[in-house]
């Protein structure tokens, strides 16, 4: 069964985890105002290739929770498959038997995809994994953007900048939060949506980062449902780093 926790209960895990990626110290990073809990990366099982790959078809759908496999049964024969991590728990089985195109777009330095499903009336499922994802022609013009910061933290390596995100709805711009979902209205649409990560990191010009370091970061995922789905709170596995581009220290 899943467990949902509090914010005040996600908060020092959090903080252990920034830790991490500087250097050891025994104080660790300083922070001020709300650090949200940040999820873990989107993941797609494929490695056959690098490039964007498109099928269209109808969808099977198996899994749970955060882990699916997703099957395009394709119209010209054939099957195609993969599988996908979905840290903000939208619920795959929605799509099962739909007719659908599924693209997952191409790799980026570390094999990291963007996926999005769209039908007839438009998208089903976006997981923006930080590029890849064109979200003004999906969903309209300034759909999805950072908010006002509303928390701070410095360790060894970074100032890291912590945002809600913000979603252009029928109803207007809807606020959300790392770790958190809500529902909202897109021409006409319900959507679950949920904040994987959202933050800005500047480099210490001292630090010592592997391979280039990490990046600013704005990660989500929309499921489109028949009616408003409950918000919930989700907390990041004690065993995944949070979502990020480019290399991170252990």
């Amino acid at each position: 069964m899943t467990t949902l926790r509090s914010f005040a209960l996600a908060l020092p895990a959090l903080v252990l985890g920034l830790a991490a990626c500087g250097s050891d110290t025994d104080s660790g990073p300083s922070t001020t105002g709300i650090v949200p809990e940040q999820l873990e990366a989107i993941e797609v099982g494929l490695a056959s290739s690098e490039n964007e790959v498109v099928f269209s078809g109808v969808l099977a759908i198996t899994g749970a929770e955060r882990d699916f496999n997703v099957e395009v049964l394709q119209i010209e024969g054939g099957t195609f498959s993969s599988t996908v991590h979905s840290p903000g728990m939208s619920d795959l089985s929605q799509l099962e038997g739909l007719s659908a195109t599924l693209t997952l777009t191409s790799s980026g330095l570390h094999g990291e995809r963007s996926v999005v499903v769209t039908d007839a009336e438009g998208p089903l499922y976006v997981a923006d994994v930080g590029h890849g994802v064109d979200a003004d022609s999906l969903f309209g013009a300034g759909f999805v953007s950072y908010g006002e910061t509303i928390g701070t933290a410095t360790d060894e390596s970074y100032d890291w900048e912590y945002t809600p995100v913000v979603f252009q709805s029928d109803e207007g711009p809807v606020s959300v939060e790392p770790g958190k979902t809500a529902s909202i209205t897109v021409l006409g649409a319900s959507y679950r949506v949920a904040v994987i990560a959202a933050y800005k990191v500047t480099a210490h010009p001292d630090a010592a980062l592997p391979c280039g370091g990490i990046s600013d970061l704005l990660s989500y995922e929309v499921l489109r449902v028949a009616s408003a789905a409950p918000a919930v709170e989700i907390v990041r596995p004690s065993d995944k780093q949070l979502a990020h581009l480019g290399c991170m220290a252990d």
